[in-house]
């Protein structure tokens, strides 16, 4: 009798977790298209030929791998990773921090990794003692960045200089551009 009443309950818990399963299982599709920023390095950015490098696209290739899933990387500046995701020609953004004016559009899953940012001076400069200490610069920053709203929020009336991407940002500062022509 008690070995009839376990079979009954394994068979109720064998069906009960396969409904569960089948109710909440979704088919998986053939291919993702994953917008990724042509310079955004290590996480995702374009290699000298244009194609796309960086340890969140090995992740995402690493994913295709283990699911079948087919993965189509479209590359472009910054900003315009994050219009292909509000305009749908994009159903993945390779990797993006959180913030509430992008999720307004845009579905955030657990992050995958831990990013911290910086301001960088020119050794010239004496070293702010804080965020206001940056109000007398020019501060230059990606178009699309969270950076830009951070700034804008933290700083009202910070000049900003916008790059598409971290290359462009780099030259010029490398450049002395963001420094020219500014009191």
């Amino acid at each position: 009798m008690y070995l009839r009443i376990l079979w009954l309950l394994l068979l109720f818990s064998c069906i009960a977790a396969l409904s569960v399963t089948q109710v909440s299982a979704q088919p998986l599709p053939q291919k993702v298209v994953i917008a990724c920023s042509a310079g955004s390095a290590p996480f995702h950015f374009a290699d000298e030929a244009g194609a796309p490098e960086g340890m969140f696209v090995d992740l995402w290739k690493l994913w295709s791998k283990k699911t079948g899933v087919k993965v189509e990387f479209r590359i472009a500046p910054w900003g315009q990773t994050l219009k292909m995701m509000q305009n749908g020609e994009a159903d993945i953004h390779a990797g993006v921090l959180f913030s509430k004016k992008r999720e307004a559009f845009l579905d955030f899953v657990s992050p995958l990794y831990q990013s911290d940012t910086h301001f960088f001076t020119h050794r010239s400069l004496a070293t702010p003692g804080s965020l206001q200490g940056l109000l007398p610069y020019r501060i230059g920053v990606i178009d699309g960045d969270y950076a830009v709203d951070y700034i804008n929020k933290a700083l009202p009336g910070a000049a900003l200089k916008i790059f598409p991407d971290n290359r462009a940002l780099f030259d010029a500062i490398e450049q002395g551009r963001i420094r020219e022509n500014f009191q």
